[in-house]
């Protein structure tokens, strides 16, 4: 049985310290996780409607969208292998034995 793809979205409040290491973070998470989700960056500032409609109330946060039911991670999302088990996200394939390990 194949995992159905996660739509992940981004909230972030322009490009402060804050929200320009969880767009790093973001992409690190990509990096790992990416070949099963699609993100998109959402700047509040930008489209400040965008926070009431998605009910967020603090930024960072990382939303799943799909597949349902909604999650999210508020806060820091430094730590990937964390926020990627809270949201159910599973590993590129490549990711394990491939990357990163130095030898071979």
């Amino acid at each position: 049985m194949k995992a159905e793809n996660a739509e992940l979205r981004l909230f972030v409040a322009g490009m402060g310290p804050r929200s320009t290491q969880a767009v790093a973070d973001v992409k690190r998470l990509c990096g790992k996780y990416g070949d099963h989700c699609r993100v998109e960056i959402v700047d509040l500032y930008q489209q400040p409607g965008a926070a009431s409609e998605a009910q967020i109330v603090a930024v960072p946060t990382l939303a799943r969208e799909r597949p349902l039911p909604r999650r999210q991670v508020v806060g820091t999302i430094t730590n990937i292998d964390h926020v990627a088990l809270s949201l159910g996200l599973i590993p590129n394939r490549a990711s394990g034995a491939a990357r990163g390990t130095g030898g071979e």
